[in-house]
């Protein structure tokens, strides 16, 4: 790209942000943001590394399987870099019952969308397995974001992927049959984890599908026998990752 290097200031940064939380639909947002940010011609990817320096200023929280991060209705007090382990959110409906939305694995940023609303999670979290987790204190971000414009290239970057992924994520429940979402499921967690094998209870994995547990328990039978998975008790190993992302209705 030839203007790599043009300025991208603060009060743009943040009238951007402003614009896209006044937008009704969430596929909106993402392409609202996918335009402006890449109107600013940067390399996102090395935007973000400023994020994960960033990272390491923070204070070292460790978690238990099960145990809370934090609770919808919470004030946002911190952004959360997950070092080792797994997070999952989750909303409720109207009659208390759980809805698994996103699993976060190592190297994600967790907590940053209070940034672009009213400072509430709008969501719970809780650790699916024994998890580590760095700290970042809510105003030393806001601090970072005003003196640092790299910082500020790699959040808006960071909220821009993150978008992207949230409305892929919706057309794949809309549009694509239940072979379609499981698979792609998979593979966005195989791509998060540091082994081939993918640890998660086929309740959750049925939330994040969008369809029943029976459903994706049958699927990951048809998938083992043909060759592209194998199953251990709750483990799920990713055999053939390319005819994964390739499979058909």
């Amino acid at each position: 790209l030839n203007n790599r290097t043009q300025f991208y200031n603060l009060q743009s940064a943040n009238s951007m942000y402003q614009k896209a939380v006044n937008l009704r639909s969430s596929i909106d947002q993402v392409l609202f943001l996918q335009k402006n940010v890449e109107r600013n011609f940067f390399d996102p990817y090395e935007a973000i590394k400023s994020l994960h320096k960033f990272a390491s200023i923070g204070r070292l929280k460790k978690l238990k399987r099960k145990q809370i991060l934090f609770s919808a209705g919470e004030t946002a007090n911190f952004i959360y870099y997950i070092r080792m382990g797994q997070i999952l959110t989750s909303s409720s409906n109207s009659r208390g019952k759980q809805i698994v939305n996103s699993i976060h694995c190592m190297g994600d940023f967790l907590g940053t969308q209070p940034f672009l609303t009213n400072g509430l999670h709008g969501q719970s979290s809780q650790a699916s397995m024994d998890t580590e987790v760095i700290e970042i204190p809510a105003e030393e971000f806001k601090a970072e974001l005003t003196r640092n414009v790299e910082f500020t290239k790699g959040f808006a970057s960071f909220l821009c992927l993150f978008l992207q992924d949230a409305r892929a994520q919706m057309l794949r429940l809309a549009f694509s049959s239940v072979r379609i979402r499981l698979a792609s499921t998979l593979l966005r967690l195989y791509h998060k984890t540091p082994s081939s094998i993918i640890k998660i209870k086929r309740e959750v994995l049925a939330s994040l599908c969008g369809t029943a547990k029976e459903t994706v328990i049958r699927t990951l039978s048809d998938f083992k026998q043909e060759g592209l998975i194998d199953i251990k008790s709750t483990d799920i190993i990713i055999i053939n990752a390319a005819q994964l992302k390739d499979i058909p209705d």
